[in-house]
């Protein structure tokens, strides 16, 4: 059973996902996007549909606590009694869930290694592509007021052109929800080949985006955090971990300085 205080199996799942292979990563996903379904279902239907063997689904149970795939589908039915469909929940409840889920897959020393790249970097440069593009750019406005030297690409074009043109002391920031944007990639993998140091931000660790990165920093994905459809923020995880990110540097004397400089100057002005 899951040993976390007050976790039902579902909520446990989405807290072991970051330590999941990438055969168990599937069986998550599966489960985790129609779990409703997962009671009805034998051990030969799962692995058919999952495309992984029964031998792994009976591991993965176990790895989850449960001695069996019969009593991993009882635990699952017992979190879908605790939690109706969630299709009306309100806004508030969505954002609830969505900050919990990034809160159970927080990996701190990953989010320290990614600060001090961050502080030591001759220039950041932000990819993003349609809404993680719109995140780029506000990333970017929040790092020039911390006094760093950053500029956000949302363009495709300029994405290679920059790569190609990035330096080893640079650091590139990519932002992508799925990992699997062409354009974003091939330019990702421009920027590798010239030696730039690569922070992905993304709902999966097992894409061409988290094998190009030297780090990545993972968001749920709708499945693990659970929303519906007809929620159609798909930035949250993404703005979780800036804010993240950001109060960090925020600790760095410099970049604190920085921003008060910044303050002093909005100050002055009148509207």
């Amino acid at each position: 059973m899951p040993d976390l205080i007050d976790l039902n199996m579902l909520d446990f799942l989405q807290t072991q996902y970051p330590l999941m292979t990438e055969s168990e990563t599937r069986l998550a996903n599966v489960i985790l996007s129609a779990p409703e379904k997962i009671p009805g279902l034998s051990i030969n239907a799962l692995a058919q549909l999952t495309q992984v063997s029964t031998p792994t689904i009976t591991r993965f149970c176990r790895k989850m606590g449960c001695p069996s795939f019969a009593d991993f589908k009882l635990q699952i039915g017992i979190a879908l009694t605790g939690n109706p469909a969630r299709t009306h929940d309100s806004t508030h409840q969505l954002w609830r869930g969505m900050i919990n889920a990034c809160e159970s897959q927080k990996d701190e020393g990953a989010l320290q290694m990614a600060t001090a790249k961050l502080v030591a970097a001759r220039r950041i440069l932000l990819f993003g592509l349609g809404s993680s593009g719109l995140s780029a750019l506000e990333f970017k406005s929040r790092l020039s007021r911390l006094g760093l030297t950053a500029d956000a690409i949302i363009d495709p074009h300029q994405m290679l052109m920059l790569a190609a043109l990035i330096q080893a002391d640079d650091v590139l920031v990519c932002l992508s929800n799925s990992g699997e944007s062409i354009e974003l990639n091939e330019a990702a993998s421009h920027a590798r080949k010239q030696g730039a140091w690569i922070l992905s931000i993304s709902n999966h660790f097992h894409t061409t985006l988290a094998r190009t990165s030297d780090l990545l920093l993972p968001t749920p994905s709708r499945e693990r955090a659970q929303v519906p459809d007809n929620f159609v923020n798909s930035q949250l995880g993404i703005l979780y971990l800036m804010d993240e990110l950001t109060s960090r540097l925020f600790q760095q004397e410099h970049c604190r300085l920085a921003y008060q400089k910044t303050l002093k100057i909005y100050h002055k002005k009148t509207y």
